[in-house]
């Protein structure tokens, strides 16, 4: 098992900008993982951080990065995925074996984990879609969900990242379906439309409704290029917030231009926009219009 002292967590998040943690653990195996859970119950848990700013100005006093648990396994029409599996590669594989219902979600960041926590989608697509079970972490001891014990809503689910932690989780590949050129159409039009070659989370707002999207309310009231610090508001996507400047970038100020942006499509339209990612400071975990 690996424990950095002292460390960054920059290089534990795909915004590239973190602060300095006390204690940080890399387990190579879940077995290791499991141990670090019985250790520090209310040990925070990240696989790539694709969809959390770790606070620099309180940072949390220990962190568990899962990225090392990283393994597919395939039985019969089953598929089953540890919770540091990058969703892209599962959703890759998926489309090259033949597999069905996958191809849309290549084009997403993050790890099977945080995937399912916040029911990530594209194009219609989401995680739960072919979901049938969840090995999950509580209250000490390894708990295996069925489908029908879970809830999942637009980027929401019944998971509680307080006090449960997604070890492994399990999707139906009973449909065989030839989604190869599906997957190469959603990788073009995330490549033609988001800034991929600058670190960011993703989406910053949640979309208010089927017909209404954030990007549209963004550009409307002229928030490209919006700055403060490393952080801007994409030139290329409204709805992204890049960081320009990486290693000396100050985390905090995500949220800061997030707010920022909110109020003024709030004092602008009277929509006020949803934060799509988390907040993670020594005071925990803050999700949504919390955040705001």
């Amino acid at each position: 098992m690996r424990v950095l002292r002292n460390s960054s967590s920059a290089p534990c998040s795909s915004l590239r900008a973190g602060g300095v943690v006390p204690l940080l653990y890399l387990p190579q195996t879940m077995e290791e993982c499991v141990q670090i859970l019985q250790r520090h119950p209310s040990i925070p848990v990240l696989g790539r951080g694709s969809n959390t700013v770790l606070s620099a100005r309180n940072p949390v006093p220990a962190l568990l990065v899962a990225s090392q648990l990283d393994h597919i396994s395939i039985s019969d029409e089953t598929l089953v995925a540890k919770t540091g599996t990058m969703l892209a590669r599962l959703a890759t594989l998926a489309v090259r074996q033949g597999y069905g219902g996958f191809a849309p979600l290549a084009g997403i960041p993050g790890t099977i984990g945080g995937a399912l926590v916040m029911n990530a989608g594209c194009y219609g697509v989401h995680i739960s879609d072919r979901l049938l079970w969840v090995e999950i972490w509580r209250d000490g001891e390894i708990v295996c969900l069925q489908r029908h014990q879970m809830e999942f809503g637009y980027r929401c689910s019944s998971f509680d990242p307080a006090r449960e932690v997604i070890l492994r989780a399990a999707f139906d590949i009973s449909l065989r379906v030839d989604e190869s050129q599906q997957l190469r159409q959603c990788l073009e039009r995330k490549k033609a439309s988001q800034p991929t070659s600058l670190p960011s989370l993703g989406s910053v707002f949640r979309n208010p409704s089927a017909s209404v999207s954030s990007w549209q309310l963004l550009e409307k009231c002229e928030l490209k290029g919006m700055r403060l610090g490393s952080m801007q508001i994409s030139e290329k996507h409204a709805n992204f917030i890049v960081n320009l400047e990486r290693g000396s970038a100050w985390p905090d100020d995500y949220v800061v231009l997030a707010r920022m942006a909110a109020n003024r499509v709030y004092q602008r339209t009277g929509i006020l926009l949803e934060p799509e990612f988390r907040y993670l400071s020594k005071e925990g975990y803050f999700y949504g219009k919390e955040i705001l």
